[in-house]
């Protein structure tokens, strides 16, 4: 994740892996879920989680490189 562009369907696996897991607590059961993604994402200071997209984390471990 941090030497090569993540691919745009792996993202989306594993954002659905996290999501899954947060609100159900499996991969394989599946619930309504309580809290939109968008606010679970946020920092902390603004009301969220503080998980972090996977794409941001991803573009700026790649800008480290540069």
């Amino acid at each position: 994740m941090s030497i090569f562009l993540m691919p745009k369907g792996m993202c989306r696996l594993l954002t659905s892996i996290q999501r899954k897991f947060l609100w159900s607590g499996t991969v394989k059961m599946r619930k309504i879920c309580k809290v939109q993604w968008n606010v679970v994402v946020r920092d902390k200071d603004r009301g969220g989680l503080g998980i972090g997209s996977l794409i941001a984390k991803n573009k700026a471990m790649l800008f480290k490189w540069i």
